[in-house]
């Protein structure tokens, strides 16, 4: 074989996977880059309507139906509600047999654990999900992330001065915060389950005794912390997240942020597709769409952690790898989750 014959082949063993994979991301006209099959979405169209129970703040998650429906022409019907709450009805609706809710996403890591072992859950990797961290899928396809949750401390500057503002986890339990302070429920908040681990690994559950003697404002959704840091009511924020005090931030209200020196609490939220979705061809393109990079970008620039690597972030906004990380494995939130509510309970009731 001469030199030549040899030079087209390597060309051409270079070239094949290219092309192949710009036909394979092909779109036919008028079908969104995003979309994972094109079949299922002239199916999803026919079903009309997909339904949602989301833990972004309201707005966001009214957004999102918005911009899907103008790509798709499909109604998105969205609940918005934290965690506990939103996992609670989705058992009630699975022990009735009925067949109402098509995807979920919230922070309560526990929950899909159940949830696949159960059976109710549909394994599905949507075309962009394929792309994101690994450590933000699920092995077996059940569930996967398109933005993490970020926890902090936020306090209101008209109250507080940023020289007092605590600088740590640790500061937040200091007695002159008495009857100031907010933090959110474990019951009731995903997040919260793993904010309070980690409080435990790094300050002992002694802890909750300190945090009760603070006399804590706790809310059953931590969205409800920032309406009474903005007023002066309870100025700090033990247990802030991001999107919801950024998007206080961005809109000019008294809030402003710390990252506490032994690091950010990271927690997994997780979107998934049930079993018994009632709308499973419409289940799958609005997840396709949740885990779009357009999707991304329009949260990262809302100062949401989203898993999607092609995204960027605004000016002056510090991206996860940036960050003193604290990240739970979720077995271990799974294991724990019940010790934490309650143990949580009985020191702070709820």
């Amino acid at each position: 074989m001469n030199r030549r014959v040899k030079r087209l082949l390597l060309a051409a063993a270079l070239v094949t996977p290219v092309l192949s994979w710009l036909a394979a991301s092909a779109q036919p006209a008028g079908v969104p880059a995003w979309v994972s099959d094109p079949r299922v979405l002239e199916a999803a169209k026919k079903e009309g309507s997909v339904v949602h129970y989301c833990t972004l703040p309201q707005a966001y998650c009214e957004d999102i139906a918005k911009r899907f429906e103008k790509h798709t022409g499909i109604k998105a019907e969205i609940t918005r509600s934290s965690s506990g709450p939103q996992y609670n009805r989705i058992m009630q609706e699975h022990q009735a047999g009925l067949k109402v809710t098509d995807v979920v996403e919230n922070a309560l890591v526990a929950s899909f654990v159940e949830m696949k072992a159960k059976g109710m859950l549909e394994p599905y990797l949507p075309r962009d999900a394929a792309r994101i961290d690994e450590r933000y899928r699920d092995r077996d396809r059940m569930f996967n992330e398109y933005y993490v949750n970020v926890q902090f401390i936020a306090y209101n500057p008209k109250v507080i001065s940023a020289a007092e503002a605590p600088k740590g986890w640790k500061d937040i339990y200091d007695p002159k915060w008495k009857g100031k302070l907010s933090v959110g429920h474990p019951k009731f908040s995903g997040i919260a389950v793993d904010w309070v681990l980690w409080q435990s690994k790094l300050f002992g559950w002694e802890f909750l005794t300190r945090l009760k003697a603070n006399d804590p404002f706790i809310p059953r959704s931590l969205a409800e912390t920032i309406p009474v840091l903005i007023n002066g009511e309870r100025p700090l924020n033990g247990e802030s997240y991001g999107d919801v005090a950024w998007e206080a931030k961005l809109k000019g209200q008294p809030i402003e942020i710390v990252y506490p020196e032994e690091g950010v609490i990271v927690s997994h939220d997780y979107t998934a597709i049930l079993k018994s979705a009632p709308h499973p061809n419409a289940a799958k393109v609005f997840v396709d769409y949740l885990f779009s990079q357009e999707n991304a970008q329009w949260l990262i620039e809302r100062y949401v952690y989203v898993t999607h690597p092609a995204a960027k972030g605004p000016t002056g906004f510090r991206p996860l790898s940036d960050l003193k990380t604290l990240v739970l494995d979720p077995a271990e939130v799974n294991r724990e989750t019940q010790n934490v509510r309650d143990r949580f309970s009985a020191a702070l009731g709820g």
